[in-house]
Parts: C-alpha cells; structure tokens; sequence
C-alpha cells in the first residue's frame, strides 16, 4: 500500500515556525493600530490572511490521528482476525462504546522509543508507531497479544508472546524530549522479550505486577 506523506511532514513539523511567530506579532501590532483607526484595517485582514495561508498545508492532530484509525481498519489483520481485533479497534478509538471483555488488560499507547516524536497541541506525544498490547492471564502464563502499526512503512504487524509467572518483570523509566519539552515515561519490561508503557499511578498496573509476584 501506497506510504502517506502527510505522516513525515506531521512528524517534522514545527509547533510554530520563526515567519508564523512574526506573522502572529504583526498581526497583533496591527490589531493594535486598528482599535486606533481603521485604515490598518487592511493590512490587519492582509496579514490573517497570510497566516491562514502559510498554516492551512499543516498536518492537524486529529488528521494523523485519523490516519492511524485508516491504517487500522485498512489491512489484511483485521480481515483474518474479525472478532478480537474488532474488539480491540474499538478500544483504541471507540472507548465510550461499551464492549466485550477482550482480554484481562488491554494498554494502547504511541511508541515513544521511536524518533521522531512530537508533542501535537492537544498535548499528546506522538511518533511514528502505535502499539497496542492485550494481556491474557491464565494459570500456567501470561499470554500477551501485540500489535504494531506503522505509520511510515503503512503496515500493521502482529506478535504473541508468552510469558511465565517465573519472567522477571520490572519497570523502567525513559526521558523523550522535543523542542525543549521533556516527558517522562513508565516501560513494565517482561525480561528482553517486551516492555509495555504503562502509568504507575493506575491500578491496572499494580494488578499485573500482582500476577509476577514483583
């Protein structure tokens, strides 16, 4: 499938570039002047304008996001594995809508390990790959479905692993910066096999360290 160029130019973009910041403080001067007298009224409109021009190419959050939903929906998994893959997509972008129980946990998150990465104005980091883990408890291990999609490559990519009560499982801390921006992240790592990002403040993430025992 054809890779979408929008995703690298998302990727690369900055929040605001150095001609939108001098944009923004003549428009802003201009306003001024136009609560003074009306003949910079002009120039005020000429400006936004301009603005609205040089920001209308750039790829919006929700548009990547969308891009993500396409990618999902649009592969030869989700044709083979109906049901649980269904469930799972409606997880990831349909939260409100109440499901079946898919599996025990199931976490969904970008990889952030991943360069590029970038901070969108809704405040979410973001890069180029989204992983979505499913984990199955039983009484012998812990059967943990993975799905990686790939926004550059437009591929999505499957894996199960299964990991036993003996595995050694901790947890990692990670720093990702962008634009000065700093994040710090919570990777629970199942021996070298698989980390998973996780948030140490819910309580999913202290009823699986219950089942390893950590």
């Amino acid at each position: 499938m054809k890779k979408k160029q929008p995703v690298p130019k998302y990727l690369s973009q900055s929040r605001f570039s150095k001609i939108e910041l001098a944009l923004i403080l003549f428009i802003v001067i201009s306003a001024l002047l136009t609560l003074y007298s009306l003949w910079f009224a002009p120039c005020l409109l000429a400006l936004a304008a301009l603005y609205i021009f040089i920001r209308a190419p750039r790829v919006s959050d929700s548009e990547y996001e969308h891009m993500l939903y396409q990618l999902f929906y649009n592969n030869p998994i989700k044709y083979r594995l109906d049901e649980e893959y269904e469930a799972i997509l409606l997880f990831i972008f349909h939260p409100q809508i109440e499901q079946r129980k898919i599996g025990d946990y199931t976490i969904a998150d970008y990889d952030l390990t991943v360069e590029p990465i970038v901070r969108g104005a809704d405040k979410v980091w973001r890069s180029a790959e989204f992983h979505v883990f499913n984990l199955h408890f039983t009484e012998q291990e812990c059967r943990i479905y993975a799905l990686r999609a790939n926004l550059l490559d437009w591929t999505v990519e499957e894996q199960t692993h299964h990991i036993p009560y003996s595995c050694e499982v901790k947890t990692e801390t990670r720093t990702v910066t962008w634009n000065g921006e700093k994040a710090s992240l919570y990777y629970l790592c199942f021996g070298d096999e698989i980390a998973i990002p996780v948030d140490k403040r819910s309580m999913d993430y202290l009823e699986i360290l219950k089942h390893f025992n950590a």
